[in-house]
């Protein structure tokens, strides 16, 4: 689905694993601070925490425990706190993926679903295309620019798939 996990998730927004990416030689902190400008991030207040998390939250702080707000991609003006943020947010107050693809339709991106890429194709270095399947047949897409979104666990394998010279592509980082 577009979108992915972001229409799922609860809209928490915490880098990952940028330490680990790091001792790869792959520092991504100018992207992080790209997306954390361009993804409306603001701590959870009490206004939109549901009262089960305002419970933990009292809970461990009486006990001693040092508590932090969760940092959200949700228009807390919009939340109505109904807890049902992993279905989608029917109030249009989580972010989501799918404003990046929404905006990528609107400037003449097309997106093909029911659609499994198993392969980037190069030349030269440069990713002209994909290769894959989908319920008809094999096909083949190519394209000016090549955007990979297979997911945490997707992307790798086709990564693999299409003979990017990386060993470390595809195996589990730290």
């Amino acid at each position: 689905m577009g979108g992915g996990s972001t229409v799922v998730a609860t809209g928490n927004i915490v880098r990952c694993y940028e330490k680990e990416f790091k001792e790869m030689g792959i520092d991504l902190s100018q992207e992080f601070k790209e997306a954390e400008n361009e993804i409306p991030i603001r701590l959870s207040t009490k206004e939109i925490q549901a009262s089960g998390s305002r419970a933990i939250y009292e809970a461990a702080l009486s006990l001693g425990y040092q508590m932090e707000t969760m940092p959200k991609a949700i228009d807390q003006q919009k939340c109505i706190k109904c807890g049902l943020c992993i279905n989608g947010c029917k109030q249009g107050a989580k972010w989501t993926a799918k404003n990046y693809l929404n905006q990528a339709v609107k400037q003449g991106a097309v997106v093909r679903y029911d659609s499994r890429v198993e392969e980037v194709l190069i030349d030269q270095g440069q990713a002209y295309g994909v290769r894959g399947v989908n319920a008809e047949d094999e096909f083949e897409y190519e394209a000016d620019k090549v955007i990979l979104a297979a997911g945490g666990l997707g992307t790798p394998v086709i990564l693999q798939n299409s003979k990017i010279n990386n060993t470390d592509v595809g195996k589990k980082a730290g």
